[in-house]
């Protein structure tokens, strides 16, 4: 079959039609239970900051894998033990984020991947002052924000909350905001979908096409250098080869060197510009080769010692 423009065109397009399935309708699904999230949500990748060293509060970002932190009005730290009511929820290792007087202080995680979901498990929240604890992405159905929890009715010291949400439209960044002065929270156990972007999807599905349409170049040669017919002649067997391409007559003699012609005095005798696949196998010549069978005389001429001898008149 031979491979070309319009079958690896339409590789692509049947790739993608597989990765990047069609959304046809916005839904947004909220949850505090973190069994029921990881159901709805399927395959999730979990981060609980454990591969992090501690750090004092800082406003800089803290630098995860996945994913970025950045403190935003407030300060956060990497922590391995609890403290006033923050603690971890997965592991030793957690983030503990807040803020001073200021009416509000967020913490945004900057994603590497575009996600469809995203949950968390919060501590210590709305333990001290009354406020509010929201959520938001930057874009689809929870870019308005969603209403976490609030104060009041105070919570008590070192109470643990999930949440998580799946909605339709991708987003990279996901905002945690506080409105409790002299407050703060832990977070720890943050699950989330890593969906590639269009581009990266379409750069694959490029990338295999090329390969498999180098692949079929290739079949076809071998192919091409391996056809034709034996020939029996005497009491070997002889094939006759030439170069392809403009650059035959150039490349004459490598292609004699690579397949030389047998001596006269091999079995059978010569004929023509041929190869003796007898006794030992020939070199490959790295250009593609095509085989042809070499003809038959009809009268073989005959040897010097059945010759007879004629009277000269």
């Amino acid at each position: 079959m031979e491979w070309n423009s319009h079958r690896s065109l339409g590789l692509v397009l049947y790739l993608g039609t597989i990765i990047v399935p069609a959304r046809v309708s916005a839904n947004l699904m909220t949850f505090t239970s973190q069994a029921d999230f990881l159901v709805a949500a399927r395959e999730t990748t979990l981060e609980s900051f454990e591969s992090l060293p501690d750090r004092p509060l800082s406003n800089n970002p803290i630098l995860v894998g996945p994913f970025t932190l950045t403190p935003i009005g407030g300060i956060a730290d990497v922590r391995s033990s609890p403290t006033d009511g923050h603690l971890p929820t997965d592991g030793v290792k957690y983030v503990s984020f807040g803020h001073s007087l200021l009416a509000s202080s967020t913490i945004e995680f900057s994603m590497l991947f575009s996600a469809t979901s995203f949950g968390l498990s919060v501590t210590d929240f709305g333990d001290i002052n009354p406020g509010t604890l929201t959520i938001r992405t930057d874009l689809g159905e929870a870019g308005s924000g969603i209403l976490i929890a609030s104060n009041p009715p105070p919570r008590e010291n070192g109470n643990l909350l999930f949440f998580g949400f799946v909605q339709d439209t991708l987003f990279t960044r996901v905002s945690l905001t506080i409105t409790t002065p002299l407050d703060g929270i832990g977070i720890d156990g943050v699950y989330f979908n890593s969906i590639p972007e269009a581009s990266s999807l379409l750069m694959v599905c490029v990338g295999a096409t090329a390969v498999l349409a180098s692949a079929g170049r290739k079949i076809r040669g071998r192919a091409r250098g391996i056809r034709g017919e034996k020939v029996s002649w005497g009491k070997g067997v002889r094939l006759h080869f030439w170069c392809q391409g403009p650059e035959k007559d150039r490349d004459r003699k490598r292609c004699q060197d690579d397949f030389p012609k047998p001596p006269s005095s091999a079995a059978g005798g010569g004929y023509g510009d041929t190869t003796h696949f007898g006794g030992r196998k020939a070199r490959r010549h790295p250009r593609p080769l095509r085989l042809h069978p070499l003809p038959t005389p009809p009268n073989p001429p005959p040897s010097p010692a059945t010759q007879k001898s004629r009277p000269i008149p």
